[in-house]
């Protein structure tokens, strides 16, 4: 190891800074209809006393990292398991539960989603065209989708992510003019994104080559005056 390899290195950390950068300052979040084989984290429904099942929020656990996801209503939710899934319904029946926030409870990121909606009306006739809206919070901006024609209240599929690994934050769902009956079975699989190093994480590691660098030149230079 010689120090035209540890400035090479150092370089090339460097560039990686910049990269992860320009990732999230040109993020694009892709959505679609249907399911996704690439995310794979099932969330199952969680319940301890210091997280209740019923409430303004509610809460469910990944099979990977047991990491917990958080469920965030406009009015009191309710999470059991069904099929194995998180299952997020109205806890008192209700007609006003259109909203619903996902994110994780600990505050960090993922980077992607896929869940399944049911609308409230279960008989076709009586279901009125609704709009299904998307909202995604991510490191670095926002981004925002609409579906329309709910004309089908059966369980509808959806999935995204960001086209470049980015960190989504927090995925809200609207729902207009008819509302939520539940997100269930969930077909939700949540793929925790790595972490980006802060800007002090990168400060500590560019003084670290700087330390291993000065170390590399003062064995040089004793091994020389030998």
């Amino acid at each position: 190891m010689n120090s035209n390899f540890m400035r090479g290195a150092l370089k090339a950390a460097l560039l990686a800074g910049v990269t992860l950068a320009a990732q999230s300052a040109s993020a694009t979040i892709l959505f679609f209809e249907g399911e996704s084989a690439l995310i794979s984290n099932k969330v199952h429904a969680y319940s301890t006393d210091a997280y209740p099942s019923t409430g303004m929020s509610v809460y469910g656990i990944t099979d990977i990292e047991s990491a917990l996801v958080k469920f965030t209503g406009n009015t009191t939710i309710s999470v059991t398991d069904g099929a194995g899934y998180a299952q997020i319904f109205d806890a008192n029946d209700v007609l006003d539960w259109n909203s619903l926030t996902i994110e994780m409870a600990d505050g960090s990121g993922f980077s992607g989603l896929e869940f399944a909606l049911q609308f409230l009306n279960a008989d076709v006739s009586q279901q009125s065209p609704g709009t299904l809206g998307i909202t995604v919070n991510y490191v670095g901006g926002s981004a925002s989708t609409s579906y329309a024609d709910f004309t089908n209240p059966g369980n509808r599929s959806f999935y995204l992510y960001g086209d470049a690994g980015e960190v989504i934050k927090s995925v809200t769902l609207t729902a207009a003019p008819d509302r939520f009956s539940q997100l269930k079975q969930t077909d939700i699989g949540i793929v925790r994104a790595p972490a980006v190093p802060e800007p002090a994480t990168w400060a500590l590691l560019v003084a670290g080559f700087g330390v291993v660098g000065s170390a590399l030149r003062r064995r040089k230079a004793s091994v020389a005056f030998a």
